[in-house]
């Protein structure tokens, strides 16, 4: 299942200027249409992996798939993962100790 629209506009774009200069020199294809970056192409990252590409074809992308296409980690689930190790470890302290 995908994510949904509001979520996906939460990630950062990026709009690649005149010199076409990327934070990864070496990623200069997106992953998705395989086309190479050009200046003034907008990119999307997904902020828990730092992986961009073309916004048109990330957004596209994570509409449909609710993972990143190079590394398949689901964006966001560090923040939805529950309970919390350590309301997880009390618990379990709890049941294992006897009366």
């Amino acid at each position: 299942m995908g994510l949904d629209r509001t979520t996906i506009e939460k990630y950062p774009k990026t709009l690649i200027g005149e010199s076409g200069r990327l934070l990864k020199p070496t990623d200069n294809t997106c992953s998705i249409c395989l086309c190479e970056y050009e200046p003034k192409d907008t990119l999307r990252t997904i902020p828990e992996c730092n992986h961009y590409f073309h916004a048109e074809c990330i957004d596209e992308w994570l509409r449909m798939n609710g993972t990143c296409p190079l590394c398949r980690n689901t964006p966001g689930a560090l923040s939805r993962v529950s309970p919390s190790f350590s309301s997880l470890s009390h618990h379990t302290s709890s049941m294992s100790s006897t009366p």
